[in-house]
């Protein structure tokens, strides 16, 4: 049998962290067996990618023409853009190569700023299909104005590296909750001022042991000094960026995990998805997860809690209510981790794919 050729032009691909990053790879290493990937990255240093090769897309019209022959020497292609301001280039390789396009959207990069957004927006109008990773995602692309019946939805519940491996433990009698958020610390909508408030509230009481933020960015700075202001920094632990063995070793000891971005109008941002709510909750622990954007259809209700991103309030009464139940938080951690076991990222590759091939 003959392999697709396909050729995925992005802006993230690994060695790279983030959620795109991981969602790009995931999709090509999933689908590997039956297509032959050519990944062209704006900003990569040639090296193996999946099966196939990892270029510089800023190589420009050479790289580009010799993609666009090899394309055309397949039976059967496809060209994926993989993300929105490349889709001028891939509507050009597409035509070049005579080949289907096929497009991925994910969050607040389909939210315009610029009038070059505008312009670079318009290409996914000319997609023959374009897949949304969320509901609130489709629904800004049909603002776009991106034919409806070209849209199809399918959210990346891939499987974390660590699934099955940290089994939900009963947390000992008079311990307070272990939680943990793991966020970019770029912009204000990731809401984790929000969760040193909680632990304002709650760290005192006993409620909260250790409120644990990992990630880096800009803002760490900041934030660790406010949790000094406040009095938490014991408590309030911002890790910066850590290794993936050092993040898999703080899931595992964790409790409960926190997803606190809101849909923000002032910073036009909000969350495509939040594939970290799987991967949290693929680690054994309940998620508590704002009611906003995309991050609704990454909640499943067994393991996970919708609350307003904007209501302290409820958020502290969550905490104390599954710090006071220990038998419902254990049960929905072992709801979660069963969850997460069960995830199949190599069927969810191919329900990507396939969404991304009209037919």
């Amino acid at each position: 049998m003959t392999k697709l050729r396909a050729v995925l032009l992005t802006t993230d691909y690994p060695p790279r962290s983030g959620g795109i990053a991981r969602l790009l790879g995931d999709l090509v290493l999933g689908t590997e067996h039956s297509v032959h990937w050519q990944v062209l990255d704006t900003r990569a240093e040639p090296t193996g990618a999946g099966n196939g090769r990892l270029a510089r897309l800023a190589e420009g019209p050479a790289s580009m023409g010799r993609v666009a022959r090899w394309l055309r020497a397949g039976d059967d292609r496809l060209v994926v853009c993989g993300h929105p301001y490349l889709g001028a280039a891939a509507v050009m390789l597409a035509r070049g190569a005579n080949a289907p396009l096929g497009s991925l959207a994910y969050g607040m990069e389909l939210v315009p700023r610029r009038p070059a957004h505008h312009a670079a927006l318009r290409a996914l109008r000319h997609s023959d299909r374009v897949v949304a990773i969320s509901r609130h995602t489709a629904r800004c692309v049909l603002r776009l104005g991106v034919r409806e019946d070209r849209v199809r939805v399918v959210p990346p519940r891939f499987r974390p590296s660590w699934a099955e491996q940290f089994p939900p433990r009963r947390r000992s009698e008079g311990t307070g909750l272990r939680v943990l958020a793991v966020t970019r610390l770029n912009e204000g909508y990731k809401n984790v001022e929000l969760l040193l408030r909680a632990t304002q509230v709650l760290g005192p009481t006993g409620v909260i042991e250790r409120m644990t933020i990992v990630g880096g960015g800009p803002r760490l700075d900041a934030l660790r000094a406010r949790a000094r202001t406040f009095g938490v920094a014991d408590q309030f632990h911002l890790t910066g960026h850590i290794s993936d063995e050092q993040l898999a070793s703080v899931a595992g000891s964790a409790h409960v995990g926190v997803f606190p971005s809101r849909d923000s109008i002032a910073e036009r941002g909000f969350e495509g998805f939040g594939l970290v709510v799987v991967e949290l909750a693929a680690a054994g622990m309940p998620v508590l997860v704002a009611d906003a954007a995309g991050a609704v259809d990454a909640a499943e209700p067994e393991w996970s809690m919708l609350i307003d991103p904007d209501d302290l309030r409820r958020w502290v009464e969550a905490l104390e209510t599954l710090a006071a139940d220990e038998p419902r938080r254990l049960a929905m951690a072992e709801a979660a981790f069963a969850w997460g076991a069960a995830l199949d990222s190599r069927a969810t590759a191919q329900l990507f794919l396939d969404a991304l091939r009209p037919r």
